[in-house]
């Protein structure tokens, strides 16, 4: 009889597919878990069937903290916005997206998505402020972090191109000049990315 090798487990090997860090990733879930057993405590109560738990994406861009899709039960969270304001999301933007899902199989087709229903399973479910709208740092979630070519002019003001420019201007391409002293730019060697510039500019 061929005996199967049994492969050790690899804990490394499954960190790797989460898309945020572990421990991270399961304070997430344990959340979502959380709020799901508040609202289901409800739904017991009135006859309603359990809530499953819904399928949590990390993939969304931009300024939205998260959005949920009710219809195929599934929330997509901000990856970046999550990882810099973690705690924030475990008691506002996760209950947030859980209370339009609970909305959905529990009260039906809302007109307003952020009316009596969602208040009510946010204020009495969840025990927390509905509030609509977050207040956190969207710099780096909007902004692509592409690279930044730093160009100087006969005043020595500073300029920077992105990749596209930058590399018309090596073949010879393209010239840019300062809009003050006419100058063609000429780089100078160096190179960033744009959320440090923007870091930078931020600071000054």
């Amino acid at each position: 009889m061929k005996m199967t090798k049994v492969l050790p487990f690899d804990e490394t090997a499954i960190d790797a597919l989460l898309p945020i860090p572990r421990d991270q990733y399961e304070i997430v879930m344990a959340t979502v878990e959380k709020y799901l057993a508040l609202a289901n405590l409800y739904g017991y109560e009135h006859g309603k069937e359990d809530l499953e738990t819904p399928f949590i994406d990390f993939t969304l861009r931009g300024t939205t903290g998260g959005y949920a899709y009710p219809s195929r039960n599934e929330i997509n969270l901000n990856k970046i916005l999550l990882l810099e304001n973690f705690e924030l999301y475990q008691v506002r933007t996760i209950p947030h997206e859980i209370a339009h899902i609970v909305v959905s199989k529990f009260f039906g087709y809302q007109r307003q998505a952020h009316g009596k229903a969602w208040k009510f399973v946010m204020k009495v479910l969840f025990g927390l402020e509905p509030s609509r709208c977050h207040n956190m740092d969207t710099t780096n979630s909007m902004v692509r972090n592409t690279k930044q070519f730093e160009y100087a002019c006969g005043c020595q003001n500073s300029f920077y191109l992105g990749a596209i420019r930058h590399n018309k201007m090596m073949k010879g391409l393209k010239k840019y000049s300062c809009g003050k002293c006419k100058s063609v730019i000429r780089f100078l060697g160096n190179q960033t990315d744009k959320r440090s510039l923007m870091a930078e500019r931020k600071a000054k």
